[in-house]
Formats: structure tokens, sequence, C-alpha cells
């Protein structure tokens, strides 16, 4: 009868570590998952300032309606770039910010890697690798109650460096500034606006490219 409660004992001892074992085991799984999901996959960011606006709101208070305008919640494609594609032209896109490690920047892409970005008065234009020039048609998206004036001048661009635009053109600290970036930079593009719930969208601030060209 003693052997049988001990051998019992020994049982249940046995079957209590696989548990523990177990739950370590999905635990570390669940760890491993969520950092490879932040890391690779998709991430959350909230706006802040109103470099991107009207295409991107940040938190404000309205004093005309003395109400407060609640700021665009994002979740960001951070798998995509890194595995299966380049950044596109008009991409919105979260990067590193360049001057202040830790921060991150909403721009959206503007010239690709080996082309030329010409800025003159109101227009940017841009020579693609194939020597074809063609002005942008920016009015889709950019802030026409504010337009930007530019200084005239021509930007190359090496074989990994992207040039990135504010959609608010007068109030964005962005490649005019800081230079262009490189891939390595570029975290990954908006795919998802969850809130404001009145605002939820696909690919917010998505240019519809079908039967247009844009270079």
């Amino acid at each position: 009868m003693r052997r049988k409660k001990q051998k019992n004992r020994k049982t249940n001892v046995y079957a209590q570590k696989k548990i523990h074992v177990t739950q370590v085991v999905i635990i570390a799984l669940a760890i491993v998952s969520a950092l490879f999901v932040w890391f690779f996959g998709f991430r959350p960011f909230l706006v802040h300032g109103m470099s991107m606006y009207p295409s991107f709101n940040t938190s404000f208070v309205d004093t005309q309606k003395t109400s407060i305008i609640k700021g665009d919640y994002l979740i960001i494609d951070a798998f995509s770039y890194r595995f299966l594609e380049d950044p596109k032209r008009l991409d919105v896109v979260v990067a590193k910010g360049p001057t202040e490690p830790g921060k991150y920047i909403l721009k959206r892409i503007i010239g690709l890697p080996n082309e030329q970005i010409h800025l003159t008065g109101n227009t940017v234009a841009i020579t693609d690798i194939d020597g074809n020039t063609v002005a942008l048609d920016e009015e889709l998206y950019i802030n026409k109650e504010d337009p930007a004036s530019y200084k005239s001048q021509t930007i190359h661009l090496n074989s990994n460096q992207y040039y990135l635009l504010g959609d608010n053109r007068t109030n964005s600290l962005d490649s005019r500034v800081w230079g262009a970036l490189t891939k390595e930079k570029i975290i990954g593009r908006v795919v998802l606006r969850l809130y404001p719930f009145n605002k939820i969208e696909v690919t917010p601030g998505n240019i519809d490219k079908s039967g247009e060209d844009v270079l």
C-alpha cells in the first residue's frame, strides 16, 4: 500500500513538473512570437505633430468649436519592406528620426533610389533612372490651404536613399532639412487607421494609382 502511495506521489510530482515545463515553453513561445510581431510584423503608432495634415491628424484643440480633436492611431506593417518588397513612391511610412534617437517620423515617400528630385517654386519633379522627368501631381494629398514655396534645388539620390516629405509642406521637418534616408531607417508603411472610430480606414493616406502614371 505504501509503495503504491509513493509511486502515485512520484507520478504526481512528475506530472506537475511536466505541466510546469509545458507552461514555461508556452510562455517562452508567446514572448518570442510577440517579439517577432513587434520587430518584424505589425506595430502601433500614434500621430504626433501636424506635418502630415490633412491626411493624418494629431490631438489638438479646435478653438472654434472648443473641442479636442483626437489624434490618429495607426498600425504599421514592418514586415513587407524587410522581406517582400521595397518602399514605393507615395507610400506613407514611419521611419526612425534622423536627428533624435528613439523618435519616429511619419512621412510620404517622394523620391526613390538613383533618382533626381527637382524642387522649384511650388513644384516637385522627378527624373527617374531612365531619364524621364515628370512633375508630380500632388493635389490629392498635400495641404492646399497652406501651399509650399521651395528653394530651387536638385537632389541626387544614391542606390539606397529615399526622399521623404510631409503632406503639410510648410509645417514639416523632412528630407528638405535632414536629407534623404536609407532603407534601413524606414520601419514600415501605414496599413490601417484604427482611431478615431469614424475614420477607420485600410491604407489611410494611400493614393489610388490605378489608371494613372506616377513614374
